[in-house]
This record gives structure tokens, sequence and C-alpha cells, in this order.
């Protein structure tokens, strides 16, 4: 994502976390609600949530949370590292 500030751009790292189901959709507005929560408590290190979104019109479309990257996931690192995860890095 690109922004424009008016004196010049910046690049923004983004994921987007798509919520297809009822359950789905409640998880992500829980993710949402406690994200918000620990960044206004000053916890750091906490990925920023810029949003979340639904459809507008009938509501049967897809929930989306926008947020910060914060790089790749505990689980997929762990799954495709054979180093151990470090006490630091959870």
């Amino acid at each position: 994502m690109q922004t424009d500030f008016g004196v010049g751009q910046a690049k923004l790292k983004i994921a987007a976390k798509l919520a297809f189901t009822d359950d789905q959709q409640e998880d992500i507005i829980h993710e949402h609600a406690v994200y918000t929560h620990l960044n206004s408590s000053g916890a750091r290190g906490i990925p920023t949530a810029y949003g979340i979104f639904h459809d507008a019109e009938d509501g049967t479309g897809p929930s989306c949370l926008l947020m910060s990257h914060a790089g790749v996931s505990l689980r997929i690192k762990k799954s495709i590292s054979p180093t151990p995860i470090t006490s630091s890095q959870r």
C-alpha cells in the first residue's frame, strides 16, 4: 500500500485477513478488539489494526481485517524452520 501525505509518499506493508463464515467473522472481530486494546495499553511489538470492514450491502460477503504486516507468523516459521523458536521470539 502506498499513501500520499502531501509532502511525499510512504510505503506501508499491510496484511488482510478475510473471514467468510459467521464463526470466522466473530473471530476477526474479537482479534481486532484485542489488537486495539493492546495498542491502546501501550504494548510494544503488536501489529496495528487499521480497521475491520464488512459487506455493507447485504451482509453476506466476507469481512476483512486490515493490519500492519508483522512478518511471518510463528506457526508458519516453526513449520518451515528446523531451528526452534526461542522464548524471546514468542
